[in-house]
């Protein structure tokens, strides 16, 4: 990219080298990055598009597309269905296959090494067997480069005492998690949940829901 750019000469035409710096210096929208692609531009360092599937805004550094500044995905899925119930998960295990599953199933790019990836979760459930009593914990599992069915912890129920038998219902949970030391590439994250000792876990009423984003961002 030139630097400043002098005005122009009142009625003088406009030049070609004037109006192209012009033109590479505004922001490009497109519908996606597949239509940035497919429009066939030779990118310079510096040059800005703006993507509406995602509602974002994008710097070419010369080599690849990145975000200005940190890029948040996230997906919602309310209500659940008595499909998803999970028995006995005593280590880590992912919704059951089906439209829950898959709609709460997401494809992050990561675009830089040299950022962190943070992630916010909230949720509310109930379950249809076991005691309050046992340790019910909810996570994220993640697949991407150098990173093979990674399980991050986010929420923990893991009352004292007795407790009491199902059905019932959890109070509204969150969690946050902080991931360092990840390469570029396209990363996917799943729920996971377990349980201390045999039960079901159940997500069966109306407004029982997952909710959770990913951001990266520098360190």
């Amino acid at each position: 990219m030139t630097g400043w750019i002098p005005d122009v000469v009142p009625d003088a035409v406009v030049a070609s080298s004037w109006g192209n710096t012009i033109r590479d210096r505004t922001i490009t929208p497109f519908t996606n990055a597949a239509a940035r692609t497919a429009a066939g531009i030779t990118w310079k360092d510096g040059m800005f598009t703006w993507l509406a599937d995602v509602e974002r805004l994008e710097v070419f550094d010369g080599e690849a597309w990145r975000p200005v500044g940190p890029h948040t995905m996230g997906v919602r899925r309310v209500p659940f269905a008595a499909v998803n119930a999970i028995t006995n998960p005593s280590t880590y295990q992912p919704l059951q296959a089906g439209a829950d599953r898959t709609a709460l199933t997401l494809s992050f790019p990561k675009y830089a090494a040299d950022t962190v990836l943070v992630i916010h979760f909230v949720g509310q459930w109930a379950c249809s067997s076991g005691a309050y009593s046992q340790r019910w914990q909810q996570g994220l599992r993640m697949n991407g480069p150098g990173a093979v069915n990674v399980d991050i912890d986010l929420t923990i129920i893991n009352p004292v005492g007795v407790g009491y038998t199902a059905p019932f219902r959890f109070i509204g949970q969150s969690g946050n998690a902080v991931v360092t030391g990840l390469a570029a590439g396209t990363f996917t994250f799943e729920p996971v949940v377990k349980v201390t000792a045999g039960a079901v876990w159940n997500y069966y009423n109306g407004d029982d829901y997952i909710a959770y984003t990913v951001t990266e961002t520098m360190q």
